[in-house]
């Protein structure tokens, strides 16, 4: 620990010197900023027997390096100028089994309240993790949290930030992590943070000259979409994993699983989309749960139907579904699904996506999607509808 409070020390004494150096080469343009924090938090527990995890401590430190937006896009004004960038994460537990965790991943700040010297934000970001220490039959097997090494990471925030100086905000937040493997490696329960963190934002700049524009928009032409996507991914059997000795879960299989879907997208509004349609699972891990003589091919599929809400930054969508089998063989699934993931839109008509889903059964993973789409059929309405301004 004290490593980290000596990185603490230099780092800020570091940024509180940069409005100096930076307020002669600042430019119109240049609407980068740094913020180093530091959090304080507690492992939130998975089940009721692992109840002990609130006991750990989780001590953090994090770099975040992001751009503010200021209106020179439409989709910055529709959602009030959010911030965009890329996070860095280094995370200690006290206690021994889980070891520590460095993350990397992108993160969006958008506004509920924006006022010149006080905020009221939120914060998403997605990445991925490396944890140092996994579970081990007969090194670490209290450690049923993490099954490998690399895994998945969500962040979701709330928080404030005053203005201290011309160049420097100070930021409190509220921050849930949730890292999972999606069933890559087993065991999967995951680990969850619940923290409270305090930072220094460093600006390039001083003040926004922020774009009103979009008031002189006065009509947007909503777009309908029909597509189709694909969405490979593997997984370990729960099943297979209930049935070992768990002396060494690296060894269990890992099971093909994908999604063909075909599916309805309307973008009434440049914020959002919405839509549904009809998925078509395949997944051999499912014969793991039935006796050797009953296992048939046709076991692997599953037929379902799903309905999408979707939020739209420009080129990236944060994607939610939910969905519900037709006509199931079996019990050991629920009867529902969700999805949530993040897409990118690529190509001139935005026609083709590129994105990573994590499908999930009442909120526990059951594997993850990469995902390609395309758009075959595209059509605009015919009469284009007036918009208002999006206002905090």
């Amino acid at each position: 620990m004290k490593y980290i409070k000596l990185f603490i020390t230099i780092l800020y004494i570091f940024i509180l010197s940069l409005p100096g150096r930076i307020s002669a080469q600042e430019t119109k343009k240049n609407l980068w900023y740094i913020e180093p924090a530091v959090r304080y938090g507690r492992v939130l527990p998975n089940f009721k027997e692992a109840s002990w995890l609130w006991q750990t401590d989780l001590c953090s430190v994090d770099l975040r390096i992001g751009r503010q937006t200021d209106g020179q896009k439409e989709w910055e004004q529709w959602f009030h100028y959010p911030s965009y960038g890329v996070q860095l994460r280094y995370s200690h537990f006290n206690r021994e089994s889980i070891g520590d965790k460095y993350a990397v991943f992108g993160f969006l700040n958008g506004y509920f309240f924006q006022r010149p010297k006080f905020a009221f934000f939120y914060q998403l970001g997605a990445g991925i993790n490396f944890w140092t220490k996994k579970y081990d039959y007969y090194n670490n097997s209290e450690n049923l949290f993490v099954g490998g090494h690399v895994s998945a990471h969500i962040d979701l925030g709330l928080g404030i930030s005053a203005r201290i100086s011309p160049h420097t905000d100070l930021t409190l937040r509220g921050d849930f992590s949730h890292s999972s493997n999606g069933v890559l490696a087993m065991p999967n329960y995951g680990i969850n943070g619940l923290t409270a963190e305090v930072g220094l934002r460093c600006r390039f700049y001083e003040q926004l000259d922020l774009q009103y524009t979009i008031d002189t928009i006065t009509q947007f032409r909503p777009i309908n979409r029909l597509y189709v996507s694909v969405s490979p991914g593997t997984k370990q059997s729960r099943s297979e994993w209930a049935r070992s000795d768990r002396t060494a879960p690296h060894l269990l299989k890992h099971y093909f699983a994908t999604t063909l879907e075909i599916g309805y997208l309307r973008q009434s509004h440049p914020k959002f989309r919405y839509g549904g349609g009809l998925d078509l699972f395949y997944n051999r891990e499912i014969l793991t749960y039935f006796k050797p003589e009953e296992r048939k091919e046709g076991l692997c599929f599953m037929p379902a139907a799903f309905a999408t809400f979707d939020l739209t930054f420009s080129r990236l969508v944060l994607h939610t579904a939910a969905g519900i089998y037709l006509g199931r063989y079996y019990s050991f699934y629920e009867p529902f699904y969700e999805r949530v993931g993040v897409q990118f839109l690529l190509g001139k008509q935005k026609n083709h996506l590129l994105g990573v889903n994590i499908k999930a059964h009442l909120f526990v993973a059951d594997y993850i999607e990469w995902t390609y789409g395309y758009s075959f059929f595209n059509w605009y309405d015919k009469r284009p509808r007036a918009r208002k301004k999006f206002r905090t």
